[in-house]
């Protein structure tokens, strides 16, 4: 019996959702844009994140020497800025080391070999090279060296310009979660005012047949439950296409970041590791946002 309960209740919410098929595919495709916007959302923030981590990973700050500054005073400095809890390894590369570092990367320029043989001595001078634990530490590096009596010995330090870049990516990050959760916000207030509005229409249309069974004593579940069914129906349509334009938008993303990045963004590898979590709060969500506008439609219009 309520096997057969549940199936006539089915069939009713389908039958109201073919009654409606151009309202239906609206109120799908608002569904489908807010689930996509959520999902693209996600994706840039994972992109954002993991370049700013793939730009941490590579930048350090580089101090250089003055040219008739003591080896000595180099050591010295090394070994106290490696007291500091910020730092995570610093690295001293002599006068030696450097050029012969950079004969190395230079080895096939035969003009730059030739030129530096022509000035005799090593022009290159003695640096250190400091990678700080998190990326927040490097100011509190920067603001102990520059303080110290070792910045009377320095001629240049290069990480403005990384501060800047990572800045961009950072304020780039907020921008984009602050569009998008405005955008997956009025996706959300439309798609509810379009569950709405197809329920009420659907109520409508099936006010004959709703007097009929209220008139042969039809339960107050099995009248109104198809038109819940029917939210769902929308909020399980929706679900399935936003997942084939996401895996297909991955697709397409996918190779650009790879190859931009040298593999350090992989947000396939991110979906496969959260997908059940993020795919399973979106369908939940879904469901409930549907149910939510089918309810106040049952409440307001349908009388049983």
């Amino acid at each position: 019996m309520f096997l057969f309960t549940l199936y006539r209740i089915l069939k009713f919410a389908i039958q109201g959702f073919w009654r409606n098929f151009w309202l239906s595919v609206v109120t799908i495709s608002v569904i489908v844009l807010a689930l996509v916007s959520i999902n693209f959302l996600l994706i840039l923030n994972v992109s954002a994140n993991s370049a700013v981590e793939y730009v941490q990973d590579k930048i350090d700050i580089s101090i250089y020497f003055k040219n008739d500054v003591d080896e000595s005073i180099i050591i010295e400095a090394k070994n106290r800025i490696e007291t500091l809890s910020q730092v995570e390894k610093i690295d001293y590369i002599s006068k030696d080391r450097a050029i012969d570092d950079f004969r190395q990367k230079h080895k096939n320029d035969r003009f730059i070999l030739e030129a530096l043989e022509a000035a005799g001595e090593n022009p290159l001078v003695g640096s250190l090279k400091i990678k700080s634990r998190n990326i927040d530490d490097y100011q509190m590096i920067m603001y102990f060296i520059n303080s110290s009596k070792y910045d009377q010995y320095i001629y240049d330090k290069n990480f403005d310009d990384h501060k800047s870049f990572i800045n961009q990516i950072h304020n780039i990050s907020k921008i984009i979660n602050t569009v998008g959760i405005i955008v997956v916000l009025i996706f959300v207030i439309i798609s509810i005012l379009i569950v709405f509005n197809t329920i009420r229409l659907t109520i409508y249309a099936h006010k004959d047949e709703i007097a009929v069974m209220k008139y042969v004593g039809a339960s107050n579940f099995f009248i109104t439950s198809p038109y819940f069914f029917e939210g769902i129906l929308y909020s399980i349509i929706s679900f399935v296409i936003s997942i084939f334009i996401f895996y297909f938008l991955i697709n397409s993303i996918q190779p650009i970041t790879i190859k931009y990045f040298q593999g350090m963004i992989d947000i396939k590898a991110f979906i496969s590791d959260n997908g059940l979590y993020i795919f399973g709060s979106e369908f939940i969500g879904t469901a409930l946002l549907t149910v939510f506008a089918s309810a106040i439609a049952i409440r307001r219009y349908l009388r049983v």
